[in-house]
Parts: structure tokens; C-alpha cells; sequence
């Protein structure tokens, strides 16, 4: 009867598991939807300098900023009077690579990591790297 209860119980986790992981997949195919058109921005936060420099700046979001994702992989970002044209990739489990987001290495730019992603909100956050020169990472809220 034991044995019962117990391969009950881990049965009942399987279940659980393959369904919660159909439900990350449907979602999956759903973000290049969820994410595209405009975004307007309410927070970016953001490491700069070096050494005993190194600070985190925060920009808050006020009209016309905005980040645009576009067909074709096309990122249109206008913060604080400053209009950039990046490019963006997103892949498997809420990841997106921003060209000239986060820290660029070798020329490679970061994974970003998607979070919060409904209809209305977005957080993009990069990874944060502790470096001997100080910390450095972002992350920006975006709504609509």
C-alpha cells in the first residue's frame, strides 16, 4: 500500500511537469506576437563607468520613449531624446539578444532573459557580470 502512494504521488508530479511544460511552449510560440509593435518605457536601469566610477544609472521612462519591435528583427529604441535602430533574435526559453544591450563580449552581445511577458508588461534583463573594473547589466521595464 506504501509503494501505491508513493508511485501515486510520483505520477501525479509527471503530470503536473509534462502539462506545465506544454503550457511554456505554447507560450514560447506565442512571444514573437506577444512582443512585437510598440512598447513604451517606464524603467532602465543600467551599470556605467569603471573602477571606483562604476555606478548604476536609472532612466524613468516619460513620453515619447518607447522601444519598437519591428518585423525582420528590427528594434527601434527612443530614450530620452536619443533614437537607436538595433537589431534583436529572440530564442527558446524566453531569450532575446539585443545588438548594443548589455555587455558585449568579443563583439557577441549578451543573452537577455524575458520576464513578466503578458500583453501589457515586459522586462528584458541582461545578465549581471561582477568584472574587476566594477559591475555592469541592465534592465528595462517596458508597458502598453
Amino acid at each position: 500500500m506504501k509503494w501505491f502512494r508513493s508511485s501515486s504521488a510520483l505520477c501525479a508530479l509527471a503530470a503536473i511537469t509534462v502539462l506545465s511544460c506544454h503550457k511554456n511552449n505554447s507560450e514560447l510560440a506565442q512571444a514573437p506576437s506577444k512582443i512585437s509593435g510598440k512598447w513604451n518605457l517606464a524603467y532602465d536601469s543600467t551599470y556605467v563607468g569603471a573602477g571606483y566610477s562604476n555606478h548604476l544609472e536609472v532612466h524613468i521612462g516619460k513620453p515619447p520613449d518607447y522601444f519598437d519591435f519591428g518585423s525582420g528583427g528590427n528594434l527601434e529604441v527612443n530614450e530620452d531624446g536619443v533614437q537607436s535602430d538595433l537589431k534583436y533574435a529572440l530564442y527558446p526559453r524566453s531569450k532575446i539578444v539585443i545588438s548594443s544591450f548589455g555587455l558585449t563580449l568579443n563583439g557577441f552581445p549578451d543573452t537577455c532573459i524575458i520576464t513578466d511577458l503578458t500583453l501589457h508588461t515586459m522586462v528584458i534583463t541582461s545578465h549581471f557580470y561582477p568584472t574587476p573594473g566594477g559591475l555592469f547589466g541592465r534592465k528595462v521595464i517596458l508597458f502598453r
